[in-house]
């Protein structure tokens, strides 16, 4: 039996989970470093994902993503979720006006989602934290400089000079 749409596999629409996407093409994650200091997503970075939207239906996974503060160590200027600066960087929020909170969308707000939601496409988040592979001295000079590089084991990276020797996370018996 052939396809009554005469289209090729990777262009027919596709359910993930409960995400109707147009076609079968995903957009893959790229480390684009363009985050402000704090971990907040810019400008710039609603217009890049927006970019790469303009196809309605279509499935973008975000750049890696740090989980906390703690998780950090390799790319400076990498996005977190980890506060609500950051959140609402990737996602639209509502002033609170007045009401004595300070309105994140009014500093820095970027909106990646419903950039990429208002041209009919999805975005995922590829969330990261990098164990073992993080970098001690970046770790030493956040600002938490007692922290040290955890992993599953105390195994190190094979000919990797620039990351520590990680501490297992390991519960006391």
């Amino acid at each position: 039996m052939s396809d009554p749409t005469g289209l090729p596999k990777l262009f027919q629409p596709v359910r993930v989970g409960d995400t109707p996407l147009g076609h079968r093409v995903v957009f893959a994650p790229l480390t684009r470093c363009r985050a402000n200091k704090r971990g907040m997503q810019t400008g710039i970075g609603v217009e890049y994902y927006a970019q790469r939207a303009s196809f309605p239906g279509t499935l973008l996974i975000s750049e890696a993503t740090y989980v906390s503060s703690f998780a950090q160590g390799r790319s400076p200027h990498a996005p977190g979720i980890f506060n609500q600066e950051q959140i609402a960087s990737w996602k639209r929020v509502r002033c609170t006006g007045g009401r004595g909170q300070r309105c994140v969308a009014h500093h820095g707000c970027s909106q990646v989602a419903d950039a990429v939601h208002a041209k009919g496409s999805f975005i995922f988040m590829q969330i990261w934290a990098l164990g073992r592979a993080a970098r001690t001295a970046t770790i030493e000079r956040k600002e938490y400089p007692d922290l040290s590089c955890v992993s599953a084991s105390d195994i190190p990276l094979k000919g990797r000079d620039d990351v520590g020797h990680p501490r297992p996370l390991t519960i006391p018996g």
